[in-house]
């Protein structure tokens, strides 16, 4: 389980949430984490001044794809994080929490 706690206004945004790995992975090992005996990562992840991401489920999956959402923001400024998250294949056991703090577009 995840807890992320998210907020943008016009001039700020943050997110807050744990850091605990409860994958399946270190559940069958019996393996011994360098935390009190338990694994952490951070599961927010900044990828500019206007995006952050936070994921709960597999990890690495998870954590890979926010690596590839960064490279693709990198080449595609204008790329809508969300929508590439919704169309990327292979996520059914990753959820994700899309932080963006952009000014609001004039309707």
């Amino acid at each position: 389980m995840s807890l992320v706690i998210a907020h943008a206004r016009d001039d700020i945004g943050f997110m807050v949430g744990d850091t605990l790995l409860s994958h399946e992975h270190f559940q069958l090992r019996d393996d011994i984490g360098p935390v009190n005996g338990e694994f952490h990562s951070l599961k927010i992840q900044v990828l500019d001044g206007a995006t952050a991401v936070a994921f709960a489920g597999h990890f690495q999956t998870a954590y890979r794809s926010i690596c590839d959402l960064y490279a693709a923001l990198k080449c595609t400024p204008g790329l809508d994080p969300v929508q590439w998250i919704g169309d990327r294949q292979g996520l059914e056991q990753c959820e994700f929490l899309v932080l963006l703090n952009e000014p609001r577009r004039k309707q």
